[in-house]
């Protein structure tokens, strides 16, 4: 097994599912991941910072945190990538409830590199933590202002304003972003308010608009296909997003949308193509979801 193999824990029997290299599916205990396979897998990967960061991030998702103190310092010390390393370990510095040893950590990769919109997230949340609310919305505003287009912080920006003003404050918080340069992510949750209200003409405007800046985003590509499917707009999908969607930029999810799309057209022959290039990823972490595709294209020809 590698760093890519351990998928995600059970959590009623606590087991992990993993893939051998063959990709075959096996269970283990994850008692056994966190005792055995997880400290092996670390330090063969003290050299590979892509490796480590992975292993980091699943730990982190497992609540695997002590686990991996020694680990997330090393990747500081080694990976070209600072930012993402000094996130990490600032988020399990978090998780432990270290939360001055968080500020400080943050506020040193701000003062060596410059602030970016994930460092001032994260350093927000160490503000909420710390309950000083008002610096924490201050600081989050900040980090939009650096990136509106980064996920985590744009929800919690929503979020705060949904508490507050329900619905209408979330889509006012989404439209507030939305006026920062260069934002693609705020107006995708306006286009679905558009859609909600039956207003596909506006939509339309602003997913033109947003896959001129993020035709290669798998998140772009995701939404605005669920949002259309789900909606009812079926031959948008394939009008927007097909011509565009390239497997390896835009991952399998994206493309399970366009094929049930094609599914609900009945075009089977254009559905077929699709599936036969999902198929050659040879991937069996999504087999089941394209047997049940091969299986709704054969009942079409009936």
């Amino acid at each position: 097994m590698n760093d890519k193999d351990r998928e995600e824990i059970n959590k009623e029997d606590k087991m992990i599912v993993v893939y051998d290299e063959e990709g075959n599916e096996k269970l283990i205990s994850a008692e056994v991941w966190r005792e055995e396979v997880l400290p092996v897998h670390l330090k063969i990967n003290f050299d590979n910072p892509d490796n480590l960061y992975n292993l980091i991030v699943i730990s982190l998702q497992d609540g695997f945190y002590l686990e991996i103190l020694e680990a997330t310092e090393v990747l500081i010390k080694i990976d070209p990538d600072k930012e993402r390393s000094y996130n990490a370990r600032g988020i399990l510095l978090m998780s432990l409830d270290d939360l001055d040893g968080a500020e400080k950590l943050l506020k040193k990769y701000i003062n060596e590199f410059g602030a970016t919109g994930v460092i001032l997230t994260n350093l927000a949340k160490v503000y909420d933590k710390k309950n000083q609310k008002l610096k924490s919305i201050e600081t989050l505003w900040e980090a939009l202002e650096h990136d509106p287009n980064q996920d985590s912080g744009l929800m919690w920006w929503a979020a705060i304003h949904r508490e507050k003003a329900g619905e209408k404050g979330f889509y006012d918080a989404m439209r507030k972003a939305a006026t920062i340069k260069g934002s693609w992510r705020p107006q995708l949750w306006l286009a679905r308010e558009l859609l909600e209200k039956k207003d596909l003409k506006k939509a339309k405007k602003y997913y033109s608009k947003i896959l001129k800046m993020a035709e290669d985003s798998f998140d772009a590509l995701m939404q605005i296909s669920g949002d259309l499917g789900n909606n009812g707009y079926i031959d948008e999908v394939i009008e927007l997003i097909y011509p565009i969607y390239v497997l390896e930029k835009h991952s399998p999810e994206v493309g399970f949308n366009i094929l049930q799309c094609f599914i609900e057209k009945k075009e089977y022959f254009e559905g077929e193509k699709l599936l036969a290039k999902l198929y050659d990823l040879e991937n069996p972490t999504i087999k089941e979801n394209l047997i049940h595709f091969s299986k709704e294209f054969e009942s079409l020809k009936n």
